[in-house]
């Protein structure tokens, strides 16, 4: 079988379990494909009743809304080939291709995390390294270190995400889907170091019919018996600190374009 060939689009499943489209990358891709041509082929494999997409969701739909009936794919060898491999494709893919939220980068992450130790066991369990294995795994953590540059993300940022995913119950996740709380990744991180209980009090605070909090802080706080410090404060305590850190001609500066409010407040204060 030619690995590239021109398939029928009609003759192409696409999996249930995949992560909804992106309408307004699809309309982007389908401008540079109609412009350009498709410069990177999907990836699928053959089934009993054509094929199995793997790889390209996002330019399989594209060319669906050009009205073509063909695209160019790759044809994979799903007998010869490790699942695992075409999974961590696919994960790759959508890191690389798409901007996913918070919450939806954290996921892939954690599955990227897992999929690439499912082929790679000597990461899980270490090792000698004076070992003749040593090199072995050396180059394997390399690998690892370009595939994180590959999809732009630092390893730092890896161990936060998958620490989302990771530290989120299922409860919560189900809950935190659609709302603003999934693309807000340091609430999130905050939230995923709670235990499961307190999750489910942060969440059921924020997402009261009248929330009482605005924030996963705000709501760890009142949990804990705290006062929940108003914006206004906060946003008083920051400008305050931020004059004090200027020097005499930057707060001139900025003063001066409040010269009544200042008239005002020293009259009140009989400073004149």
């Amino acid at each position: 079988m030619t690995p590239f060939k021109s398939i029928s689009i009609n003759a192409i499943q696409v999996g249930e379990d995949r992560r909804s489209l992106d309408n307004n990358w699809v309309e982007v891709l389908a401008e540079s494909i109609a412009e350009q041509g498709l410069h990177t082929p999907i990836s699928v494999w053959p089934n009993d009743d054509g094929y199995t997409l793997i790889a390209g969701n996002h330019r399989l739909a594209a060319y669906k809304a050009l009205g073509r009936e063909n695209i160019v794919a790759h044809i994979r060898d799903y007998k010869s080939e490790n699942s695992s491999y075409i999974k961590l494709e696919e994960i790759t893919e959508n890191l690389i291709r798409n901007e996913l939220n918070a919450l939806d980068r954290a996921q892939a992450m954690f599955d990227l995390d897992a999929f690439y130790k499912g082929l790679y066991p000597e990461l899980k369990q270490g090792g000698d390294r004076k070992s003749a294995d040593a090199q072995n795994q050396t180059a394997i953590v390399a690998v690892w270190s370009e595939l994180l540059e590959k999809v732009g993300m630092s390893e730092r940022s890896f161990r936060r995400a998958k620490a989302i995913w990771k530290g989120l119950s299922k409860a919560s996740i189900a809950r935190i889907y659609g709302t603003w709380l999934a693309d807000h990744q340091a609430s999130l991180m905050l939230l995923a170091e709670q235990t499961p209980n307190v999750q489910v009090e942060i969440l059921d605070i924020l997402q009261a019919e009248k929330p009482k909090a605005t924030s996963v802080a705000e709501a760890l706080a009142l949990i804990n018996g705290e006062r929940v410090i108003p914006k206004n404060e906060k946003r008083i305590a920051a400008t305050r600190s931020n004059l004090v850190a200027m020097n005499h001609d930057e707060r001139v500066a900025i003063l001066s374009g409040f010269e009544d409010e200042i008239r005002e407040i020293a009259q009140m204060n009989g400073w004149l």
